[in-house]
């Protein structure tokens, strides 16, 4: 056998749309949730997903549809 390199990178071919974020902004960490309710913490989630890029790796269309639920312009490149 032997070990074969896959890059399961997301190569981006376009530059961003205006106000896209263009470095990561880091998060919180808590270990119990801030809010009991789940609208708020949807929210919360949905904000950090607007403050950040989407990673650069096969969870990129996932962050990108969340951008779209948060009212942002997705990376469509």
């Amino acid at each position: 056998m032997y070990a074969a390199k896959v890059d399961y990178g997301f190569p981006v071919r376009t530059p961003p749309p205006p106000g896209y974020p263009g470095e990561p902004a880091p998060d919180d960490y808590a270990a119990e949730p801030f809010s009991p309710e789940f609208a708020d913490r949807r929210q919360a989630f949905l904000d950090h997903v607007k403050r950040n890029p989407a990673p650069d790796s096969l969870k990129a269309p996932f962050h990108e549809m969340a951008r779209l639920a948060a009212g942002g312009t997705p990376h469509e490149g």
